[in-house]
């Protein structure tokens, strides 16, 4: 079975995700996405940010899983006894379901991270905030690794939509303003990307103090 979702995640960013049957995948599942568009230069990655700041990893969470219509809810109840009062709810098994049950019947695991704010680069956000990402702790994303407790970043931000993307999402969650827009500051004082290709390719390698300053210099003149 091939189950495919259309995630709009912001206002310059579709994921498109196709979910390969896990058994007929060796090794941990991967949703491969397609990100578009995706920023050419640093200023029109920063136009396209309502935030940008350093932040270092808190904690990792599970989040709710993505449903569509075609998400079969029922698949999870086959395996439970039978139940005169009905079993569990929906919710309860999406709930207790694994990754890679929830990938078989055509669900997205999704994580919360929470962030603490070192530096305030563009915006206002400050204090710990919660970024929503796709795939969980064994169904990887392509281009957007898995975050760990204690990792540091600099993040290009944008507020995640209700699905009307008409205001922000109830959960107030943020996402990446674009793949490029993630990049690991290093103890060397460096910034690594999160995935090949594109401008991240250009920002691979920066001085963190460096970028900084052409990111303040880019939203002040506003271009």
């Amino acid at each position: 079975m091939l189950a495919t979702a259309l995630i709009t995640l912001s206002a310059t960013i579709a994921v498109r995700t196709a979910l390969a049957e896990l058994t007929e995948q060796p090794g941990p599942a991967v949703i491969d996405p397609t990100w578009d568009p995706r920023p050419t230069t640093l200023a029109e990655l920063v136009d396209a940010s309502d935030a940008v700041v350093i932040a270092t990893v808190a904690e990792v969470r599970r989040g709710d899983p993505i449903v569509g219509e075609h998400t079969e809810v029922g698949n999870l109840r086959q395996s439970l006894p039978a139940d005169p009062l009905g079993g569990p709810s929906d919710a309860e098994l999406l709930a207790s379901a694994s990754d890679e049950q929830l990938v078989a019947i055509g669900a997205l695991p999704t994580q919360r991270i929470d962030l603490d704010v070192g530096e305030t680069v563009v915006g206002d956000l400050s204090g710990r905030f919660t970024l929503f990402k796709l795939g969980g702790s064994s169904v990887g994303v392509g281009g957007d690794p898995a975050y760990l407790p204690g990792e540091r970043y600099l993040l290009f931000l944008k507020r995640r939509l209700n699905d009307e993307r008409t205001a922000p999402n109830a959960d107030a969650t943020w996402l990446p303003a674009a793949p490029d827009g993630r990049l690991e500051a290093l103890a060397s004082g460096r910034v690594a990307e999160s995935l090949d290709g594109g401008l991240a390719d250009q920002l691979d390698g920066d001085s963190l103090a460096g970028l900084v300053n052409r990111v303040e210099a880019s939203a002040g003149d506003g271009s």
